[in-house]
C-alpha cells in the first residue's frame, strides 16, 4: 500500500507531517491528528495551522 504522507523533508520540523497534493476536510484532518473537530477550528482561527476556507 502507498503511503501518501511524505516525511523526507529534512529541513521542516520533526512534527511537520505534509500530505502530498491533497487537501484534508476538517473531518478527516482531525481523524488524522487524533484530536477533536473544534480544536483543530481553533488553532486555525489562532492561525496556529494553514488552512483554505472554502
Amino acid at each position: 500500500m502507498e503511503s501518501n504522507v511524505d516525511n523526507s523533508q529534512t529541513s521542516a520540523p520533526s512534527n511537520v507531517i505534509a500530505v502530498k497534493g491533497k487537501w484534508l476536510t476538517l473531518k478527516e484532518a482531525s481523524a488524522f491528528l487524533g484530536v477533536h473537530f473544534t480544536t483543530l477550528r481553533g488553532w486555525a482561527d489562532r492561525g496556529e495551522i494553514p488552512v483554505f476556507r472554502t
